[in-house]
């Protein structure tokens, strides 16, 4: 499966969205800034290099629980719901953009162990199960941000779609936009924010 990151960005992605499960695929083109390199017992391989080969990377599973390690200097990771919002994000320097689709965290958990010095973002569809991911994504990673940028207000009218909210979820915790939205019954999907021209200042903004 091919979905090519901006060209000449530093863009960094991982995504669990191979035919096989229990890898992570990558496209990680224009990586010298970042200088990822993946380490085993068994040597190591210059992904940047692989990518420009390629366009792709996948680790598997088992290569994570072998020990596998991610030298290079990575800004933060931003965990991304959808193939189609993973595939369309814009360029962002030094940015590890992993694909979580849905519960599929089995993969990603062993990834953001590695990452413990990385501020981690989730990024998904304002929605029932949206929340849920994010309580499970915390159970893995507590302090990991939510981003539900001020701007996605002015997507409500046009992008929002009518769907009930299940009476049993709690969205008290939730952030504000949230909770209108199940008061409202309506549900966001991400992707209309991804081709939004706010979208890379408020990441970034997220971890300042």
């Amino acid at each position: 499966m091919w979905c090519g990151p901006p060209s000449g960005s530093s863009h960094l992605a991982f995504g669990s969205q191979t035919d096989e499960p229990g890898s992570v695929l990558g496209d990680l083109e224009g990586l010298a800034d970042t200088g990822l390199v993946a380490v085993t017992a068994q040597g190591r391989i210059d992904l940047s290099a692989v990518a420009s080969v390629l366009g792709e990377v996948s680790i598997p599973e088992r290569a994570l629980r072998g020990g596998l390690v991610l030298e290079g200097a990575i800004r933060a990771a931003l965990l991304v719901e959808n193939l189609g919002a993973f595939c369309d994000l814009p360029a962002l320097d030094g940015w590890l953009i992993v694909h979580v689709p849905g519960w599929d965290t089995a993969t990603v958990a062993l990834l953001l162990e590695r990452l413990a010095a990385v501020p981690v973002i989730q990024f998904g569809d304002l929605d029932p199960n949206g929340v849920r991911i994010v309580r499970h994504l915390r159970a893995l990673r507590p302090d990991m941000h939510w981003f539900v940028p001020d701007f996605w207000w002015d997507l409500i009218d046009k992008h929002g779609q009518t769907r009930a909210w299940p009476d049993d979820l709690d969205v008290s915790d939730c952030p504000v936009l949230v909770k209108v939205l199940a008061e409202r019954g309506l549900w966001l999907e991400q992707e209309p924010l991804v081709v939004d021209p706010r979208l890379a200042d408020a990441l970034w903004a997220a971890i300042t």
